[in-house]
């Protein structure tokens, strides 16, 4: 049957199609893989440079695990509705969620962008599945940036053939193509058909596109990692040029001159221990088929009145420029040097927490997004499920709880001053749970400054609270 809505199925293919060899390479980035272009192809050549290198350090991957280690999400809640707020726990667990969401996480990092899909199971439920950029994508309307539809594609086999299947969806319908594939052929508008073991044109009575999009940037994402490429590029080009000389470190090439006027001698050394192999008289042969051959252990016999070593680079001419570049992935990144290289001895409490406020605040950032997303993509699933709600709250475990004594010394004068408890103990980063457990929480935040008989906040010299 022909496809009635064939614009759109081949320009959302096309788009989608055109974005998967921008996701190999972030990929490949996240394992810091790169093929580093030489100026000469035969050094290229000899140094074996392709993804498979042993020779990989890994740097451009450290910002995804910093940060993918740091979002992790504790709870949600639907305000003024604990029915909803138990259903959302519920539905979490239901669906396994909680055992993929680091990978889902990292995934979102690693492309920029990421989905998820939901729709009812077969129980009626709503059924929650994460997907992947590698398979689906949504578009936007370009002047107001909202969602106009949505394409999930992926190949299954059928018989002997391998077919090629594509849904779009979208707020009213969803439609299902397929079209048989082979090997390296692209796929031609013409060669899309109706799927037709199954209605290919299914009603949607919600609303919503049941595909919802997360991203590190609205509205199509950039990869986490993308700023230390560059710098990948560089310390892979340092480490496999590093590596390549190593062998002449340890087995240096040694040539021997002799004096070709000299009836003493051979410049064949072929026979000299210590020369396995021998290098054979690069003279010898006729006129024009001299050929010297350096190879790490050898000694060269070449016809003049000297011996000497070949050196190979210094080390310090890779090290010290490795060394620079590496440090310039903390301002690219946001990601303080300590993850970078070793820092040496501990910083000090106040400038270690400078040092994180960039990362802090990226990782807000992303709070915010993912959290808003998830918050959306729980909506809907109350939504088929019959409970509309007006929005989900997303909450995040902290990143880390404080426990320097600068912070709980001033964390005394902020609750001196009337400050309520649980905001303090929630600024340490004490997860949401642990609070509640201890009877604290935002509903009971009062103003409430400890005073002295007198009536007035007493402070010390110092600053702390002296009330007795």
């Amino acid at each position: 049957m022909a496809v009635e809505n064939s614009d759109v199925l081949a320009q959302s293919y096309t788009e989608f199609t055109n974005r998967l060899a921008f996701f190999a390479q972030c990929d490949a980035y996240a394992h810091g893989a790169s093929l580093e272009v030489f100026s000469d192809l035969r050094t290229r050549g000899i140094l074996r440079l392709d993804e498979e290198s042993p020779y990989v350090f890994n740097f451009s991957g450290i910002p995804l695990r910093v940060i993918s280690h740091r979002l992790n999400v504790s709870s949600f809640t639907v305000p003024n509705d604990t029915g909803a707020t138990d259903r959302c726990a519920e539905l979490w667990q239901e669906n396994k969620l909680y055992l993929y969401e680091h990978g889902f996480i990292f995934d979102i990092l690693k492309y920029g962008v990421s989905y998820a899909s939901v729709w009812p199971g077969e129980d009626g439920t709503a059924a929650i599945s994460f997907e992947s950029p590698l398979n689906c994508r949504v578009f936007y309307d370009e002047g107001s940036q909202t969602p106009t539809h949505a394409i999930k594609s992926w190949r299954e086999r059928r018989g002997l053939d391998w077919i090629a299947r594509v849904n779009l969806y979208f707020t009213d319908h969803i439609e299902k193509y397929y079209a048989l594939v082979a090997d390296g052929v692209p796929i031609a508008t013409a060669d899309w058909m109706e799927l037709e073991e199954e209605d290919w044109y299914v009603p949607n009575p919600y609303g919503f596109i049941p595909i919802e999009p997360f991203h590190t940037i609205w509205p199509y994402g950039e990869p986490e990692h993308k700023p230390a490429w560059p710098v990948q590029d560089a310390v892979n080009k340092l480490v496999a040029t590093h590596m390549g000389v190593v062998d002449a470190l340890g087995l240096p090439i040694r040539y021997l001159l002799m004096d070709p006027a000299s009836p003493e001698g051979t410049s064949d050394l072929s026979l000299l221990e210590g020369n396995p192999g021998g290098t054979p008289d690069p003279f010898s042969g006729s006129p024009g088929s001299e050929s010297i051959k350096a190879r790490p252990g050898d000694i060269l016999a070449l016809r003049a009145k000297q011996a000497g070593t070949f050196e190979a680079a210094n080390s310090s001419q890779f090290i010290e420029p490795l060394k620079y570049y590496v440090s310039l992935l903390s301002p690219l990144t946001d990601i303080p040097l300590k993850y970078w290289v070793d820092p040496g001895q501990m910083p000090a409490e106040g400038s270690s927490m400078a040092a994180d406020a960039p990362l802090r605040s990226r990782i807000a950032n992303r709070e915010m997004s993912f959290g808003y997303s998830f918050g959306e993509l729980l909506k809907k699933a109350l939504i088929i499920e019959k409970r509309d709600v007006p929005t989900v709250i997303t909450h995040w475990q902290p990143q880390e709880v404080e426990m320097g004594r600068n912070f709980w010394e001033g964390a005394q004068i902020m609750r001196s001053l009337g400050v309520p408890m649980y905001y303090i103990a929630k600024s340490a980063g004490i997860p949401e749970q642990t609070l509640q457990s201890w009877n604290l929480s935002e509903d009971s935040a009062t103003y409430s400054p400890q005073q002295t008989a007198g009536g007035s906040t007493q402070l010390s010299a110092d600053g702390l609270d002296t009330t007795s």
